[in-house]
This record gives structure tokens, C-alpha cells and sequence, in this order.
């Protein structure tokens, strides 16, 4: 196999160049705030990847993966592997996101590609973004921040990418799937026993227990309370005026007897039987009621 000469490799570049910037995405407006981003030397991948960046060498391909990357930069770190930086274009003065991840042995730096179908754009955008298509083929995107964030988002976790990657491991000392002869550059294969475990379900016996409600009747007393009336006997009084009449002597004699009216004789007669009256009458009303 023929080595890649100097010159196939800058042809390369330049097309990739041309590629990426006739078929990427331009924000008029940084997609990301500020405030959701985070200093590429706090996360754990940001600092294996300045470590990386410092070790390979100097040439045309890197230069600019240099430069776009920092202690300084700002990326939104989606997880552990995966990073996002937002970066302001000189040539297009437009924002455009770079995707950063890797895998076992190598750091990638991925464009966001268009998604065309017959010439025609094969995603659908939201109706709160605004859109066009330059004359050069790049997409340029506007509108409500929210939804441009989210959309950006969106873009660069399913949209297909066109990566630069950058060796931080000899691939060869990570392979674990099969085993790379050096001598003959073949490929042999590890046996694999393969046990099939079987999950049986027995039937265990389910005792079941019903309670059940029993209601007992308790007899109850009933206490009925009757109101008992007594007569009490009352003793009345009653008081009667007893008009008197006293005869005046006339002057002469000392025991001269004089004749008396019908009125006088009758008070003389309830002043004389009265009191006896009153206490029969007494005595015979307590003998009836007691």
C-alpha cells in the first residue's frame, strides 16, 4: 500500500474545508447563553483534551484545533464525553457549534453536516426559527433564543457530523474484541463459551386466608326515665275582714240593753263559729289527702 504523499494530504484538507463550510450551520445570534456554559479546564474530558492538544505535533491539520481550543474556551457539556463549543466565524461572522467527543483511542472534532434528501432539506425546522439558505449552501438560523437553544442542541446530538480525530491512545493497546497479530496482520478469533442460563418459575402453593366479619348482637338497656308528679298540699290561708260594730252607749243607764241588727248578729255568730269552722275544715282536708 502506497503511502499518502504531502500533497494528497493538503488536497484532502482543503476539500474537507470546502466541504464543511459550503454545508454547516450559521447562528446570527450565539445559540448557547453564557450562563449554561462552563470553562473547558472544569470538566474531567476538557482536561485530558488540553493534555492531548499540547502532545501532538505542530502541522497545517492541527493548527487550527490549536488555536479554537484553550484554557479560555467555553464549551456546554452535554456528558462526560461529549462537549459543545460555540465559536464566532471571521470569514462568515456567524456562529458555529463544534462538536468534541471521543472514544477508546481517539478525540474527535466534528462539524454539524446539512441533512438533504434529493437536493431538497430533509429536517424540519420549528415554526418560532427562522431560516435560509445563502448562495454558498450554508443555513442560517434566527429567532426565539429558548427554542434556537434547543434546536441547537437537537442538531448536534442526531444530526451526521464530519469529524477531524486526533489519536490520544495507541488503539492497538485497547482492542479487547480480538486479538491483532503483528507478525501476519491477521485476525484470530477467541472462542467464546456461551452459557444460557434458564430461568425456571415454580409454582409455589399460595395459602390464602379469608377473615371474616363476624357482627354479634349486644343486647342493650334501655332505661326509660318517667317523671313522677306529686301533689303537695298547700296550705291556704285566708284572711277575712270582720267589720265589728260597736254599740254606743246612751247616756242614762249602764246596762241598759239595746236592740242589735241582723248584720251585727250574723258577725257575732262567724266570730263565735268560725274558728271552729276553720279547723274542722283543716283537719278534714288533711285526713282526704294524705
Amino acid at each position: 500500500m502506497r503511502p499518502t504523499g504531502p500533497i494528497t494530504i493538503i488536497l484532502l484538507t482543503l476539500l474537507l474545508t470546502l466541504v464543511v463550510a459550503s454545508c454547516s450551520y450559521q447562528f446570527e445570534e450565539p445559540p448557547f447563553e453564557n450562563s449554561k456554559l462552563v470553562n473547558i479546564t472544569e470538566t474531567k474530558f476538557g482536561q485530558e483534551l488540553l493534555s492531548t492538544l499540547e502532545n501532538i505535533p505542530d502541522t497545517d491539520q492541527t493548527s487550527d484545533i490549536k488555536e479554537g481550543v484553550t484554557d479560555d474556551s467555553l464549551v456546554l457539556e452535554v456528558s462526560e464525553d461529549f462537549l459543545i463549543q460555540q465559536q464566532l466565524s471571521e470569514e462568515t461572522n456567524g456562529w458555529e457549534l463544534t462538536v468534541i467527543t471521543k472514544n477508546r483511542h481517539h478525540i474527535m472534532f466534528c462539524s454539524i453536516m446539512q441533512q438533504d434528501e434529493d437536493g431538497e432539506m430533509a429536517i424540519t425546522f420549528p415554526a418560532n426559527i427562522e431560516f435560509k439558505k445563502d448562495d454558498e449552501g450554508q443555513i442560517w438560523l434566527w429567532g426565539d433564543k429558548i427554542a434556537v437553544a434547543e434546536f441547537a442542541l437537537e442538531l448536534s446530538l442526531s444530526s451526521p457530523k464530519l469529524c477531524l480525530a486526533v489519536p490520544y491512545l495507541d488503539a492497538s493497546a485497547v482492542v479487547s474484541d480480538t486479538l491483532v497479530s503483528k507478525q501476519g496482520d491477521a485476525v484470530k478469533e477467541v472462542p467464546v463459551e456461551v452459557i444460557v442460563e434458564k430461568e425456571v418459575i415454580k409454582e409455589v402453593p399460595v395459602e390464602v386466608i379469608v377473615e371474616k366479619e363476624v357482627i354479634k348482637e349486644v343486647p342493650m338497656e334501655v332505661i326509660v326515665e318517667k317523671e313522677v308528679i306529686r301533689e303537695v298540699p298547700v296550705e291556704v290561708i285566708v284572711e277575712k275582714e270582720i267589720v265589728k260594730e260597736v254599740p254606743v252607749e246612751a247616756s242614762g243607764a249602764c246596762n241598759r240593753a239595746n236592740s242589735i241588727s241582723a248584720l251585727t248578729s250574723t258577725t257575732n255568730s262567724l266570730m263565735l263559729f268560725g274558728p271552729l269552722l276553720l279547723i274542722a275544715g283543716y283537719k278534714g282536708y288533711r285526713r282526704r289527702y294524705r
